[in-house]
Formats: structure tokens, sequence, C-alpha cells
């Protein structure tokens, strides 16, 4: 990279003039966008004669740059956070902390600095260029109800229970998004790179700020009505509709090729308790057996691949659906019903009771029968206890 965007801004007398830099060192965050760096060093941008268009060409050196620090936090999340779950799991790691790890790599390195300074200039060159009043953090088209909150932070533990569009007066950036809601929209503009942009982009939930409060005020009045957002490349545009419409609702393709909202499709049990690594795919197991059935055959002989076998999709409910555990079954049933009231605290008992789950005749047959056929050891030949701790594991 030959050059380094320099963006300068000092407002006095309706003069624009670039004198400070956005960041010294971009080139050193490994941010490869030609567009950012083809623009090259700019020292003057506009002056009192200058036409309206020097503002744009300052809001696009912007907007590319916060493009690919988000493309580069994206980038992150998927090479790193996978490595983070395997070797987290491993070491008895709380999920939480898994959960942030590359969060932290991201907020921990020079890339906010830039991001949050950007943050400060947007609104600016938004308004001396006339640019509208939405920034769009995350681009999905949803539908949903609204709901209007002082603080994001006050209701992130919160389960709502339909489709929810939050309308939020204060974001500061550190929060959780709420379970059900598919939307939040602020006045508030945490930077690109914060927890919860990041977890907005990654969970396909629409986030947007809104830099004119007459448009939030009139979307806090609607107060309980169903809505469907839709983000285009430069606005965010709302319509009143059914509620019908929202419970019933597709899942949603948005024009400009932005992202949908994902659907996860219930994997359903292919009738097998057991299978071997031949056996695995995408339909069977997630993505960690996969790989290591991938990986079999194709490394180098010094390289060994665990034995593996798997119980796959389906095995759980499965077995919760068998007579010996209904008193399990009912018991989780009813706790997930207070779950969803809200009461979050039930959610370590109805682990506890999984662990209550007996294995039945056709499992504990089959599960053998793959064991030994790859030449593993079964549990069983050491004694009941053993194969009662191994049972354990399983259910945890």
């Amino acid at each position: 990279m030959k050059h380094n965007p320099c963006l300068h801004v000092i407002f006095s007398n309706h003069k624009c003039y670039i004198v400070d830099k956005i960041s010294k060192k971009i080139g050193s965050l490994g941010i490869e966008d030609d567009g950012i760096f083809r623009i090259g060093t700019v020292h003057v941008i506009c002056a009192n004669q200058m036409r309206t268009s020097g503002h744009y060409m300052q809001k696009a050196v912007l907007d590319r740059t916060l493009l690919a620090l988000t493309d580069k936090a994206e980038h992150y999340q998927e090479v790193l956070q996978p490595s983070a779950e395997y070797v987290g799991t491993l070491l008895g790691v709380q999920l939480w902390a898994i959960n942030m790890f590359t969060e932290e790599i991201i907020r921990a390195g020079s890339a906010v600095s830039l991001s949050l300074l950007l943050n400060r200039l947007d609104p600016i060159l938004r308004n001396i260029a006339n640019l509208g009043c939405w920034q769009i953090i995350s681009p999905v088209q949803v539908c949903g109800f609204i709901a209007t909150v002082d603080e994001l932070l006050r209701v992130q533990n919160k389960v709502y229970s339909r489709p929810t569009i939050l309308v939020a007066r204060k974001v500061k950036g550190e929060e959780e998004i709420p379970d059900g809601v598919v939307a939040v929209l602020t006045t508030d503009m945490p930077d690109v790179l914060s927890h919860v942009s990041v977890r907005a982009r990654n969970y396909k939930v629409c986030f947007a700020t809104c830099f004119d409060q007459n448009i939030l005020n009139d979307l806090q009045a609607k107060e309980g009505k169903p809505f469907l957002i839709r983000p285009t490349s430069s606005d965010l545009i709302y319509s009143e509709i059914k509620g019908t419409d929202v419970l019933s609702a597709p899942e949603m393709v948005s024009p400009s090729g932005m992202s949908p909202r994902i659907t996860l499709k219930k994997k359903r049990f292919g009738g097998a308790y057991a299978i071997s690594a031949d056996e695995f795919n995408n339909e069977l197991v997630g993505s960690k057996s996969c790989n290591i059935a991938y990986m079999r055959g194709r490394l180098p002989s010094w390289v060994n691949v665990p034995i593996s076998v798997a119980l796959p999709f389906g095995v759980f409910e499965e077995v919760l659906s068998e007579k010996m555990n209904k008193d399990v079954a009912d018991k989780i049933t009813a706790l997930k019903n207070l779950v969803a009231k809200g009461d979050l605290s039930k959610l370590g008992d109805i682990r506890q009771t999984v662990l209550q789950l007996k294995a039945p005749f056709q499992l504990i047959n089959g599960l053998k029968s793959k064991m030994q056929s790859a030449k593993m050891r079964w549990p069983g030949n050491e004694g009941e206890q053993r194969w009662q701790q191994a049972w354990m594991a399983i259910k945890k």
C-alpha cells in the first residue's frame, strides 16, 4: 500500500478543510481496500467556493473505511471464533468468555480508535452533505411489533415472546441484544466494532441509528403496532402492516443484495442412535465432526486423526420422547414455559433436569456397536459405573 488516506476536518465559517489525520497507520491494521487507498492523501477537500460534491467525497472516504473495518471484524470472527470455541470447550472455559473471545481481540486493537473517530465525524459530514437521517449498521429486512425503551441495557436480559422492533433512546455499545428482538433503532451511534454492532451483524438483527428525533418520536408513538423495516443502501423505510403478517412472515430477501434474516432448520432424527465417521455429513452432525471426517486420509501419515463416532442430530429429542423419560420431558416443558415468561433462572434447572435422562436400550446397543466397529473401547466393559460416567458425560 503506497498511500494512506488522510481525512482532516475543521468546521469554521462554513469552511471544511482536511487538517488532522484520521489514521496515521491504517495500513498497519491489515485493511486492504483499494477503494480507500486509491483516493490517496487528500489535503484540501472543500472551501467556501467548493460545491457540495466535496462533502460527498469526504463521506465516501469515511464510509469505505467503515466498511473495511466491518469486513475485517467479520473476517476475524470467521477465522478465530471456531478455534476459540473448540479450545475453550476443551479447557472448560465459561461459555460467555468463549463467545466474547474474538470480540475482545477486535476491541483490543488499534482499529477501535479509528472506528470511534470516524463515528464522531459521520453525523457532521452527513448533516453538511444532506445525506439523510439514517446510518445503517446491520442491514436486515425484518418485521415485528414496536416496543420502546429508554436504555437497551435495562432490557438486555429480557425475552420477548414475539418478534420485536426495539426503539431505544440510549445504546452504549456493550449491551446484549434481547431474545426475540429483530431490530434495534436508536438515536445513539455505537461504533461499528462495538459489542452490540458485532452481535447484530452476527445474528442478522437489523440495527440502525437515526439522526432525526422526530422520526424516532413517530416510531415511539406506534408502540405495540406491527411494522415492516426495510433498509436500503442509504435509508431505512418503515411501514405499518397487519399483525398476522408478522407472525406468518416468510423469510424475506431485501433489495440490493442485503442479508435476509436467517431461519434455523430443525434437524430430524434419521433412525440411527449412533453413526461412524464414514457416515458423517452436514445433515447428521456439526461442522467439527464433519471436519474430522474430511481430514481423514488427507493428512500426512504422521498426523493422527481422532477415531470418532457420534450421536447424530435428533437423538436427544428421540430419547426425551421415550416413555421412560416422560417425567423428565414434562418437567422440561414446564421450565421452558417459565423461561418464555422471562424467568431466566430456570435455564440452569433445565440443564440439571436433562441430566436425569435414562438411556434407552436402542441407544446403548447402537453406540456400543459403532464404537466396537471403530475399535474404540466400550466403557461398559469396565463395569456399570464406568458406563454411567460415560452417559453422564454425553448428557453434559
